[in-house]
């Protein structure tokens, strides 16, 4: 069953398609389809929630995938991957999850240290301000190589690090912008 956790205004409290307590599935199937952001991710590991101070809310999956494929679930049906901009937003989202977490920063291919051109794969800005942990990012200790070109919330400090993007012990987290 999808959890509805959503208050305030201008957030889903259920998924595209469907109503607020229904968990979407019907016998023999997974619940997912074209409309839902978790497609291919049974709904029980699902849940809807809210941050304090900010506008958005938010789908968490349970389901250890690569980023690329966490950013065609988020983007495919119409939210972004998770742009967290404050502490308390990174310690809001980090509470609800019990794993590290992908989040919507991307590092470009012309970077020459591995501090350069961090940016928000929505808006392909930069972060209003940076969360790194410590020794954070560090491309595994080299000089930049490219071989470290993604962002997640890491379970063991609740601060960015960077990772290879084909990195699958990761879960998915949607933001859902207000309407």
């Amino acid at each position: 069953m999808i959890l509805a956790l959503v208050v305030g205004t201008g957030c889903l409290s259920a998924p595209p398609d469907s109503k607020a307590g229904d968990d979407g599935a019907d016998a023999g199937d997974d619940g997912a389809d074209a409309g839902d952001p978790c497609a291919g991710v049974p709904p029980e590991f699902c849940t809807f929630f809210t941050c304090s101070g900010s506008d958005s809310c938010y789908l968490s999956c349970l389901d250890e995938t690569p980023y690329q494929t966490a950013n065609e679930i988020c983007s495919g049906s119409g939210r972004k991957m998770l742009e967290t901009e404050t502490i308390e937003e990174l310690a809001c989202t980090q509470a609800y999850n019990a794993q590290e977490l992908w989040i919507g920063l991307v590092q470009g291919s012309d970077a020459s240290e591995v501090y350069d051109d961090w940016v928000w794969l929505s808006t392909g800005q930069p972060p209003l301000s940076y969360l790194w942990g410590q020794d954070e990012p560090n491309d595994n200790l080299s000089p930049e190589d490219n071989e470290e070109d993604c962002a997640v919330i890491a379970l063991a400090t609740g601060k960015w690090r960077d990772v290879p993007c084909d990195t699958t012990t990761a879960s998915i987290v949607c933001e859902i912008a207000p309407e």
